[in-house]
């Protein structure tokens, strides 16, 4: 008896790295011309996507496709349209009928530093860092996070926390928004602005003192902050929301 059960979880352990040998994967690189200000959009389905700045004039785009087969690798297209002051980037699966549109891919994108950033996934977390101009960022099952941005900013996602750090106070507008996750803020202590915040299931706090307004209540704060001209809202269904120093 003993012998058997050793065979038959060999023969498990012989199916399951067959099944993960079997994925395939393919690098994709691009390099494209964005003049200063432009505008960089990205809408991805299954992946996670980084951007980050640099000091080139162009967007330099790295990503890899994986899949279970060859021919579901095939059915994945990156496309890359525009050049100059605005580019776009698509994943796009395509449709077949013996395939379930399964696979990924995962973007990691250079853009110039004050460059308009537009991101989207379905399934996968999105991280932007150091970038100066207006932010998007929108997923359905992932995370959020933000990293040294400097222009307005909308964060939003279902499933997923939200999380934004800046070097340096900022003025704008900045939106966050989540269902199932906390939204985290950390900011230099010298910003300031408008502030409200608002939660059905969690807490708010806050490392700034808040001269209030409104009605006070466990699930909305609202008020101003220091003396910055920014404003800040921040909004959670199932968790927390903290605004922090740093």
């Amino acid at each position: 008896m003993e012998l058997r059960g050793v065979l038959f979880l060999a023969g498990i352990a012989l199916v399951t790295h067959e099944a993960a040998a079997a994925e395939v994967t393919e690098r994709f690189e691009k390099s494209v011309s964005l003049s200063a200000g432009g505008s960089f959009r990205l809408d991805n389905v299954n992946g996670s996507v980084l951007i980050e700045s640099w000091a080139e004039p162009r967007v330099q785009i790295t990503a890899e496709k994986r899949a279970r087969s060859e021919a579901d690798l095939r059915a994945i297209s990156i496309e890359v349209e525009g050049e100059g002051s605005s580019v776009s980037v698509r994943t796009r699966h395509l449709r077949r009928e013996d395939s379930d549109r399964s696979g990924s891919v995962s973007y990691r994108v250079r853009v110039p530093q004050d460059a308009q950033v537009d991101a989207s996934a379905v399934n996968g977390k999105l991280e932007i860092r150091g970038t100066s101009g207006s932010v998007r960022a929108s997923t359905v099952n992932g995370g959020v996070r933000l990293e040294d941005v400097g222009g307005d900013v909308n964060a939003t996602t279902v499933n997923g926390g939200i999380e934004a750090r800046y070097r340096e106070a900022t003025d704008g507008r900045h939106r966050f928004s989540t269902t199932n996750g906390s939204v985290t803020i950390e900011l230099p202590e010298s910003a300031g602005g408008e502030f409200d915040a608002r939660t059905q299931n969690g807490s708010i706090a806050t490392d700034f003192p808040v001269t209030m307004s409104g009605t006070l209540s466990r699930r909305h704060l609202s008020g101003q902050f220091g003396s910055g001209g920014a404003r800040f809202e921040m909004s959670t269904v199932n968790g927390s929301v903290n605004l922090r120093s740093r």
